[in-house]
């Protein structure tokens, strides 16, 4: 979330991370009021009520209203959509628009007529402006549509390719930001993902990655199975219709194997947060299984089950929020990091070199993120010198006002400051991990009070 609030200060069709749409989120709300943490909690919040309102419609629509009771209590126990609820980044905006997608095309199945599919089109791009990882869900999803039968129909076919056309026109502004600026996206994602793994390193890659999934998703599972297997299966209840399994299967078994395969074939780094869009419909099939095999008695054990669970983490969440639990944890990252205090001290040392201002944030990108914020004029941030990271930063912005460097564990000696820049001072903070954070001020402006220095 930090380092969106730093590329919002300069939108542009692309980032050297990823693709722009969570950045232009953070941009509107900067728009709108000024920026500060809880718009990033706000836009969480917001796209995640939207994921779960989404998933609910899905179930409905693919196994009526009775799974989608239960698939929007199971939903909530999934800890990306609970107690990770609080975080906004490209995978939060991702499973928004991936719900989105497929919501729409369930919709658009219903007709015979090309319109919805503009609809269609336009979401799996904003899913993929959101990460490049929705290739997989949309390429799964068109997978069900074969694999089902419905693509040989001539209106669904048709309707697949108007969907294409809209998805490739929106997606011609970042290609082009891309081509002009030599993929840097593309070259991230080879430099942090495509590891040399050898063979024992894939297979202990994707066991973590499953162990971290089941965790995610064990007070689900937990009390899927707490309902469903002590007593006798419902057995007036037909097995699930061959259109829900191909569903299923492409909604969740196929993403999970592919990003499996991947590390596996390929050698890509799994990343444990790829997890929350693979799985991200999983309670669906899980409610299904409650409902077959229970009907509508599992509905009270259920709401209760989850009701217990959330008692629990409320209570778990309070309790690690008293701050001498939560430094002994060291739970929240601000308070490992100390932003609020830097931000003051820096206030005040600035204010000696009237009439400059602090204009730029020199350091790693969550701490120098969280400084600028805290900021009264929330300064553009510099990613460790590399200004290939940091859009909004030229070289006016190097060459005007005050700037402060900051570093972590290390001393910031006059190496790092180079040739033309004053130093005023460093000042060490100790964080509760013992670590230490080091900043400066400096400056190249003449028009600088430099006499305030010494």
């Amino acid at each position: 979330s930090v380092e969106l609030f730093g590329w919002a200060q300069s939108l542009q069709w692309g980032y050297v991370k990823h693709p722009p749409l969570p950045v232009f989120l953070i941009a509107l709300g900067d728009h709108l009021a000024d920026p500060a943490p809880w718009m990033a909690y706000a836009w969480a919040f917001a796209c995640l009520a939207i994921t779960g309102g989404l998933t609910i419609d899905i179930a409905r629509l693919l196994l009526g209203t009775r799974v989608a009771v239960y698939a929007g209590l199971l939903w909530t126990l999934v800890q990306y959509f609970s107690w990770r609820a609080y975080m906004f980044n490209h995978n939060t905006v991702l499973v928004m628009c991936v719900a989105l997608t497929v919501w729409l095309a369930l919709h658009a199945l219903r007709q015979a007529r090309p319109g919805p599919w503009v609809l269609v089109g336009a979401a799996a791009a904003a899913a993929l402006l959101s990460k490049y990882q929705a290739i997989v869900p949309l390429l799964c999803l068109l997978g069900v549509l074969v694999w089902s039968g419905r693509f040989r129909q001539l209106p669904v076919r048709r309707g697949v390719v108007v969907a294409c056309v809209v998805t490739a026109v929106l997606m011609v502004p970042h290609v082009l930001w891309l081509v002009a600026n030599g993929f840097p996206t593309f070259r991230y994602a080879s430099e942090s993902l495509g590891a040399d793994l050898s063979s024992g390193e894939r297979l202990s890659r994707v066991a973590s990655f499953i162990a971290v999934q089941l965790r995610a998703n064990a007070a689900m599972l937990a009390l899927a199975a707490i309902v469903v297997l002590p007593g006798p299966r419902d057995v007036s209840r037909g097995p699930l219709s061959q259109s829900a399994r191909v569903w299923f299967a492409g909604l969740v078994g196929a993403p999970l194997l592919i990003v499996i395969a991947l590390c596996l074939i390929f050698g890509v780094d799994l990343q444990a947060a790829w997890g929350m869009q693979t799985l991200q419909v999983a309670c669906i099939p899980v409610a299904a299984w409650i409902e077959q095999s229970r009907g509508e008695s599992g509905f009270r054990p259920v709401l209760r089950g989850t009701l217990a669970v959330h008692a629990v983490s409320l209570l778990l969440f309070s309790l690690a929020s008293i701050p001498m639990v939560e430094d002994s944890l060291g739970l929240r990252t601000d308070r490992m990091y100390p932003a609020r205090e830097l931000a003051r001290a820096i206030e005040a040392e600035s204010s000696l070199l009237a009439p400059c201002r602090v204009n730029l944030i020199v350091g790693p990108p969550f701490e120098a993120g969280l400084v600028s914020l805290y900021l009264a004029n929330h300064p553009r941030v510099l990613v460790h010198d590399r200004p290939g990271w940091s859009p909004a930063v030229d070289e006016k912005a190097l060459d005007s006002g005050v700037a402060v460097y900051l570093q972590v564990s290390a001393p910031a000696g006059a190496s790092v400051l180079g040739n033309g820049l004053w130093r005023r001072s460093e000042i060490t903070a100790h964080t509760p991990r013992e670590a230490s954070i080091h900043w400066t001020l400096a400056t190249r402006a003449a028009e600088c009070d430099r006499n305030a220095w010494f």
